[in-house]
Formats: structure tokens, C-alpha cells, sequence
């Protein structure tokens, strides 16, 4: 037999591990009533009191945090795909599943009935006597949860029930960022095409006014076919582009649940979006906010109620049985009081010698609750990390779009220099293919940078698990330092 005073001392703290992790350490926080400067047991290290790379303030995320942006289609996609994913319906799949086991080992709690009946008539013999034979029975069977190890077991699939049921909001939160960060990259691409094409249409007509220099003798053929290869060039990176437009759409198709031959998404422009403020709240938010984390706690719990389990079955098990009903010969007489029987009886069994089932199963579930508590610790870590690069993320690509935009515009100013002495006659052809490369490629990289800007946006939605709040209005704004550039006509 284990030394059940040890055991019983060592797992009483463990036994709370999940509880703990989110009182103890979010409480001393939140509600102040500590430092912060001393690890919790049960993560193994001190939650940190704030972002870094954000200002304290209250967090002011929605439930359709998607909405923030402002973009009908968006929340259109989205939408759907909250109903439809096929990821989000095997989540649910899952769902029933667990709770059809909760049935099942809730029923180990109560006790079983079974009825029977039958009859027989046999011959002993050519010529002998026959006889009949009717019986009715009613049987039950109940085993005494004393120790409280099926009460354990239903505790713990009860949590595994609870874990998927977070892990599907975490599906549907993936399923969500991943639409909006797809939408974005279409109006892109879409973004990118128009460019070229403005780009290389402008090419054109640049062409037209260097060969008719050629045609006047002011222009050699060496500066027509260099100008024929740059409009060649953007024309030539319009096909990669809209192929990138049917990717992106096929994509959305699939996580809305559609085929993509039925598939169509309205278009718009990454310059029109206008992006919300996020205020990101307190990184102990994410220990009750975050799916994932959420999970990996729910399933630390379920593992310590099987550790309780695994400990309940070195102590005895008592079982009770009964049956009753009537049997006779003749079934007219079947009824009859002198027809009833009945029997009770109950047995207690009560290991002896274990060669090591019961021990090795004891220390399994301990081993597989300590593997859940790192991965508990390791999510925790992981939701930090994640929230920190998106801040970061979110800063530097407004940053890399401010400066974009400020290349951009300097860009334009010095190709609309050059187009005016192209039609004075005075430029310098060399002088006027850079001016065009540079304001393509200028504009081409304000473009992704806007881009990265809103992926950014989405990764910090999702770093911080989506939305869990009461809606709170948001102001759409345009990053600071940013001028109101749009695409030229």
C-alpha cells in the first residue's frame, strides 16, 4: 500500500495548481496586494505588471473586434466563417463528443436496473411428462462511491468537456484573424495591380513622347528600347499579382466554407482602411482571457482529478446487488405472492498484492499532470511573447509607413519634374527611367507596408484573445505623422 499521508500532503497543493495559477498570481496583481516580484508556484515565475511596449490603460477590445476596422465585406467574411468553418463545425463535433462521456461516467454514479423475462416447456422422453417454466426479474447493481473515485473520473472528463469547449472559441478566433489578415492581403494584391498597371500605363505614354523625340532626331533608339524595357517590366508583373488576387480569394472561400468556383469577395483598398487604437490592458488578463491559455488550465485540472482517480483505487470497492421477481411452473400462477423471489447481496474487494498496476497508473497520471503543468506555463509564456511582438509589430510598421509615405511623396514630386521637362524636351532619359522606377517601387512598398501595418492590427486582436469584453466604441484613426496619400489617378 502507497504512504497516503505523503501523497495526500503532495497533491494537496497540487490539486489546486489551475485554481492558484489564476488567483494567486492575477490577484496580486490586479487587486495589488503584492509586489509582483515573487514568482507563483504554480507558474514558476512572476507575471509582469504591464507592457512594455504599451502604456498602463484599461483594455477596450469588443466581442466583434473585427467591426473595429470598418469594413462591411470584413465583417461579412467573418461572419460567415463563424458559422460555417469546417474547422469550427469539427470543434463543435468534438463538443458532443465529450459530453456524451460525461453521460457516460455520470452513470457510474447511479445505480443499474435490468429486467428480464422467459419462458421454457420441455419433454423428458418419447412419452414422458412435459413441463413449463415462466419466470420475471428485475435485477440492479450499484457500486458505493465511497473514496470518490468515479465522482474523480466524472470531475475530470467534465474539465476535458469544458477544454473543448475553449478550444473551439480558440479555432473560431484563429478562423477569424486569419479571414481579416486574408481580406487584407486581396485588397493588396488588388492595390499592387492597380499600381502596375497606372505604372506601366504612364510608361506608355512616356514611350510615345521619347519615340517621337527618336522621329525628330533628338533621341537615339538606345533610349526607346530602354524605355520599352521598363514598361515591358511592369506590365510583366501584372500576371503574379492577380494570381496572388485568386489566391487570396480561393483561401477565403475555403475558410468561409464555400467552394471557390461559388466564391466572390468585394474588393476596396488597403489606403482606405483606417485602423483602431487597441489598448491592450494587463498581461495578467490573458491567464482568463486567452483560449489557448484557458485550455491548457482546464486540462491541468482534469488531469488532477484523474490523479485523484488513480489514488481512489488502492482503497476498497463495495458493490450491492439485487434481484427480485416471480417464477413458477404455470403461468396463470405467475402473480402470485407464492410465485415472488427475491435476493441481496453485497461484496467488498479490496487489493491485496499489485505487482504495480495500480502504482504505475499513480504515477502515469502524475507524470502526465506535470507534463500538462509545463505546457500550462510554457502557453502562459508563449500569450506574453505573442503580445509583446505584435505591440512591437504594430509600432515599427506604423513607423515603416509614415517614412514609405514620405518616400512616396518626394517619389511623385520628382517623376512630376521630369514628366514636365519630358515634354519641354530638356530631360535626361537615364535621369527619367530611375524617376519612374523609383516611384513604382515606392509606391509598390507603401502599399505592403499598409499591409503589414493591419496585419500586424490582427496579430495583436489575436495575441490578446480575440474579443471578450463589452463592445466599447473605437476610434479609427490614421498613425500619427501619417499624410492622407492615396493612389494617384
Amino acid at each position: 500500500m502507497p504512504d497516503f499521508r505523503h501523497d495526500r500532503a503532495r497533491r494537496g497543493a497540487a490539486r489546486t495548481a489551475s485554481r492558484r495559477a489564476a488567483l494567486v498570481g492575477l490577484g496580486c496583481l490586479v487587486l495589488s496586494a503584492c509586489t509582483g516580484s515573487q514568482p507563483s508556484r504554480e507558474l514558476g515565475f512572476a507575471m509582469p505588471p504591464r507592457y512594455l511596449e504599451a502604456a498602463p490603460a484599461p483594455s477596450n477590445i469588443g466581442p466583434h473586434w473585427w467591426r473595429a476596422y470598418r469594413r462591411p465585406e470584413l465583417s461579412r467574411l467573418v461572419e460567415k466563417a463563424l458559422a460555417d468553418n469546417l474547422d469550427i463545425a469539427a470543434a463543435v463535433a468534438r463538443i458532443r463528443q465529450a459530453e456524451a462521456q460525461i453521460l457516460t461516467s455520470r452513470a457510474a454514479l447511479l445505480p443499474t436496473l435490468n429486467g428480464g423475462a422467459s419462458g421454457s416447456r420441455s419433454r423428458s422422453g418419447f412419452s414422458g411428462s412435459e413441463s413449463s417454466s415462466f419466470s420475471t426479474t428485475l435485477s440492479t447493481t450499484y457500486v458505493l462511491d465511497l473514496f470518490g473515485r468515479n465522482r474523480a473520473l466524472l470531475e475530470g472528463v467534465q474539465a476535458t468537456a469544458q477544454a473543448t469547449r475553449v478550444d473551439k472559441d480558440y479555432v473560431a478566433l484563429i478562423a477569424s484573424a486569419t479571414v481579416a489578415t486574408t481580406y487584407f492581403q486581396l485588397i493588396t494584391a488588388q492595390d499592387r495591380v492597380a499600381i502596375a498597371e497606372r505604372s506601366a500605363a504612364t510608361a506608355e505614354r512616356v514611350l510615345r513622347a521619347i519615340r517621337a523625340r527618336t522621329a525628330a532626331g533628338t533621341t537615339s533608339d538606345l533610349e526607346v528600347a530602354q524605355q520599352e524595357a521598363l514598361a515591358a517590366g511592369l506590365r510583366a508583373a501584372i500576371p503574379g499579382l492577380r494570381t496572388q488576387i485568386t489566391s487570396a480569394r480561393n483561401a477565403l472561400a475555403v475558410l468561409t466554407g464555400t467552394v471557390p468556383q461559388d466564391f466572390a469577395a468585394g474588393g476596396g483598398s488597403i489606403a482606405a482602411l483606417a485602423l483602431p487604437v487597441i489598448r491592450p490592458g494587463l498581461p495578467s488578463d490573458l491567464l482568463l482571457r486567452r483560449p489557448d491559455v484557458k485550455e491548457a488550465e482546464i486540462r491541468l485540472a482534469a488531469l488532477d482529478a484523474n490523479i485523484v482517480a488513480a489514488r481512489a483505487a488502492f482503497y476498497p470497492s463495495i458493490s450491492l446487488t439485487g434481484q427480485g421477481g416471480f417464477q413458477s411452473n404455470a403461468l396463470a400462477i405467475l402473480f402470485r405472492p407464492d410465485s415472488a423471489l427475491y435476493s441481496l447481496a453485497g461484496s467488498l474487494t479490496q487489493p491485496i498484492f499489485d505487482p504495480g498496476t495500480l502504482r504505475g497508473n499513480l504515477e502515469l497520471q502524475r507524470g502526465l499532470f506535470d507534463e500538462a503543468l509545463q505546457v500550462y506555463r510554457k502557453a502562459v509564456l508563449t500569450a506574453l511573447s505573442d503580445v509583446s511582438n505584435a505591440l512591437e509589430a504594430t509600432r515599427r510598421t506604423s513607423e515603416q509607413v509614415r517614412f514609405q509615405t514620405q518616400a512616396t511623396m518626394a517619389a511623385r514630386r520628382a517623376f512630376s519634374i521630369v514628366d514636365g521637362r519630358l515634354r519641354e524636351g530638356v530631360v535626361d532619359i537615364v535621369t527619367l527611367l530611375n524617376t519612374q522606377t523609383t516611384l513604382f517601387n515606392s509606391e509598390d512598398a507603401l502599399v505592403q507596408a499598409r499591409y503589414a501595418r493591419a496585419q500586424a492590427s490582427v496579430a495583436l486582436f489575436q495575441a490578446l484573445g480575440g474579443g471578450w469584453t463589452p463592445e466599447t466604441p473605437l476610434t479609427e484613426v490614421t498613425p500619427a505623422g501619417e499624410p492622407a496619400l492615396r493612389p494617384t489617378p
